[in-house]
């Protein structure tokens, strides 16, 4: 870090060479704010530009900038409005160079030297004396001339420079944001390249996709309604139409980005055409002649001081002698007379260079001002492709957010074979999670029938000793587990949430499926009892039978003719009986069996509801779980709120207590100690500045300080920017007149009001 310093700074409008005092401390705002005051340039038309191009940002600090602690540092000022509004070349006017001094027009005397007369007459003195007043004269113009004329070169040369100065600031300026976008523009073309060669991809083999998604049947687990295949299950006119306009939208960014890379490539030719033509400005022509020029003065000085002693101090006192040396006299004349006739050759030579220079000055400002407004507008044509460009890789990133939807169908049968694994590892567990429980069902049957059994035969055993109610607790029955029922041949497919509210509502046709079982126990009891219907009139035609065979083999026995027509008809009616109640039975089991099947898919559909209602259940308690920790989270987050807002007003009205003290102390006078920043108040004493204090002596105003104050005012005031320690040695100087071995301190400052109001 670097101490305050003198920033040169030139105005490219003007040519002016101004000195800003700035410390690495200071922001470039308030710099520009400064120069606004000084150059009565806007704040808002203000381009501040290094040597080297780069652009002073007016958030920075100046310590930011590096190359600013070169003393040699050149910062260039440009007025925005200015480069716009700069006059065409012809409108351009400059002053004429310098008027040749009279005495080249109308001499006082000729310069030539005086006839070689020997008479010592007093005419002849005087004419000496006029000849020498005139030649006194004559040099002084001529060095008046060169020095005006050293002058207007100097300041056409510096103006000059300055123009040529900050126009290759301009260039290099415009050359870093031309290298910034090639580098952007060649990331990004790389990458659109890619996005391009990746959807040109996914959308030439979009049907061959969806070919590849109609051949995958759905495993009927995760079949829903009528769709079969893995197609169905994808909404293809929705990703028809998008196709489209990814495809029209690709065409349309490729080919803006290919105009986009054609008007850049336009403009890096246009900038190495430029840079062609500002090296072709030359001015040391002009260099080597302000040389010339400066020893022409020099040359034109010494004649005149030369001439002037002569007639001053050498020519009284020749003529004080007597007799008159004439002959020295002439001698001297024609010397001066030659040495003149130089000078006249000289200071001609230094008009025609200025007059050179002024009708260089406005080609040189014509091609400042046209080579300027070339570079606005490729500055300008820059610009618009950054943002050409920035909206353009926002497009690229929409179009490949896009192209990721295409990117799923692509690995939807990858998804899915993981699906139809899973789909089939739960099948499994689920027929082996039912084979335990019915292994299970079957123990606990048959451990119940075994208890059952035991506890009959107890009541049995001690039936005539105890009576029922004598011991309450050995009337119960043992305990039975009722489990549903065991066939789950299939997956339970899942519902959709929009049916959850219907399955909750079938949920409630318990009392269908109560008076259905009902129906059906009293089915099974009428089968039983035709069952055993049945059975007796089986047995009466089996005794028939045996009767018949018993008449074959006594035929000796004596049998009733009447009786045996009874018998026949009766069994012919038993017969018609038996068909009928056969017929019946048939009836009755294929309505069995129908109420049967109905029952069971009265079952399966309240297992599926019951499942979807697990999985309702699931997601609502997973919904209220969500719901709890995002309320805690906001609770926190309000307390997190409330206590930074608490916070952050302390941190303000600590910052206004800083500011408010700060400003205070940036008002008040110091005496009591001595800082930096401090505002101290220097009072004359004896030729010395001696700081105003109380009981902190040996502060003095730093000798560098004083030398800056053209007079001596009696108070000085001035904000503190250095210390320097120092102590009274017997091989210095003491300039404050302070006892061997005392320290003191000198204070550098920074006077708060200008040196010439002191």
């Amino acid at each position: 870090m670097w101490g305050r310093a003198a920033i040169k700074l030139y105005v490219s409008n003007s040519g002016e060479r101004i000195n800003v005092q700035a410390s690495p401390t200071d922001t470039i705002a308030s710099l520009i704010h400064r120069l606004a005051e000084e150059t009565k340039i806007p704040t808002h038309a203000q381009i501040l530009l290094t040597s080297d191009g780069s652009t002073l940002n007016p958030e920075d600090r100046v310590g930011n900038y590096p190359q600013l602690r070169d003393p040699k540092a050149v910062v260039y000022l440009f007025d925005r409005n200015y480069i716009f509004r700069s006059p065409s070349p012809k409108q351009v006017k400059v002053a004429v160079g310098i008027n040749p001094p009279k005495i080249l027009t109308e001499c006082l005397a000729a310069i030539e030297p005086r006839s070689s007369d020997h008479s010592s007459s007093q005419e002849l003195l005087e004419r000496f004396k006029i000849q020498f007043d005139g030649h006194c004269k004559q040099a002084r113009e001529f060095e008046r001339c060169c020095t005006e004329s050293k002058m207007d070169v100097v300041r056409i040369l510096q103006e000059l420079e300055v123009h040529l100065g900050s126009l290759d600031a301009a260039f290099y300026n415009l050359m870093n944001h031309r290298g910034s976008m090639v580098k952007m523009f060649d990331e990004f073309f790389s990458e659109f390249t890619a996005i391009v060669k990746e959807s040109s991809t996914l959308f030439d083999n979009f049907e061959y996709d969806l070919g590849e998604l109609r051949n995958v049947e759905l495993h009927p687990a995760l079949r829903i309604g009528n769709k079969t295949t893995l197609l169905d299950m994808q909404p293809e006119g929705r990703l028809r139409e998008t196709l489209g306009k990814c495809r029209s939208w690709r065409d349309r960014l490729e080919k803006s980005v290919v105009e986009l890379r054609a008007e850049f490539d336009e403009i890096r030719e246009e900038v190495k055409k430029e840079e062609g033509q500002l090296k072709r400005v030359d001015l040391s022509w002009l260099k080597s002649a302000v040389e010339d020029v400066h020893q022409d003065a020099i040359y034109c000085h010494s004649l005149y001081k030369q001439v002037y002693d002569n007639f001053h101090k050498w020519l009284p006192a020749v003529l004080a002698e007597y007799p008159v040396d004439t002959k020295q006299l002439h001698g001297r004349d024609e010397n001066q007379c030659r040495n003149l006739k130089g000078a006249q050759d000289r200071s001609r030579r230094t008009l025609d260079t200025v007059h050179r220079a002024h009708d260089l000055r406005p080609k040189i400002r014509a091609h400042f001002y046209n080579k300027l407004r070339v570079i606005s507008k490729l500055q300008t044509k820059i610009r618009g492709c950054s943002k050409k460009l920035a909206l353009y890789r926002q497009g690229s990133i929409s179009l490949q957010q896009k192209c990721r939807e295409f990117w799923k169908i692509k690995k939807l049968p990858d998804i899915y074979s993981s699906c139809v694994y899973e789909t089939r590892r739960r099948i499994t567990f689920q027929k082996q999670f039912m084979e335990l429980i019915s292994d299970f069902q079957s123990k606990l049957e048959c451990a119940h029938t075994e208890e059952a059994r035991r506890r009959w035969e107890f009541a049995k055993g001690f039936r005539g000793y105890l009576k029922l109610d004598f011991f309450p607790f050995l009337k119960s029955p043992p305990p039975r587990v009722i489990f549903p029922d065991k066939k789950f041949e299939k997956f339970p497919p899942m519902e959709p949430l929009e049916d959850t509210k219907s399955a909750v509502i079938v949920q409630d046709d318990s009392a269908e499926i109560k008076a259905l079982k009902a129906e059906l126990e009293q089915l099974k009891t009428q089968l039983q009892s035709t069952v055993k219907e049945n059975k007796i009139l089986r047995d009466e035609k089996e005794s028939n039978s045996v009767l018949q065979q018993s008449k074959v083999v006594t035929p000796i026995k004596v049998i009733n003719p009447a009786s045996e027509e009874q018998a026949a008809e009766r069994l012919r009616t038993l017969q018609r009986e038996n068909k009928s109640l056969e017929a019946k039975l048939e009836m009755i089991s294929q309505g069995m069996n129908k109420r049967e099947e109905e029952l069971q898919h009265k079952v399966e559909e309240l297992r599926e509801i019951q499942k979807n209602n697990a999985h309702l259940e699931v997601y609502v308690d997973k919904v209220k779980t969500e719901k709890k920790s995002m309320q805690t989270e906001l609770e926190n987050m309000s307390v997190k709120i409330v206590l930074l807002l608490k916070e952050n007003r302390k941190l303000k009205a600590k910052e206004d207590r800083e500011s408010m003290w700060k400003e205070q102390s940036n008002m008040r006078i110091s005496f009591k100690s001595f800082q930096l920043h401090d505002i101290a108040l220097f009072l004359e004493r004896k030729g010395v500045y001696v700081a105003f204090n109380q009981d902190c002596p040996n502060r003095f105003l730093a000798p560098e300080c004083q030398s800056v104050l053209k007079t001596k005012p009696l108070s000085v005031l001035g904000k503190i920017v250095q210390i320097r320690k120092g102590k009274v040695e017997p091989n210095r100087k003491n300039l404050y007149k302070l006892a061997m071995g005392t320290d003191y301190y000198e204070l550098i400052v920074e006077f708060l009001q200008p040196v010439e109001n002191h």
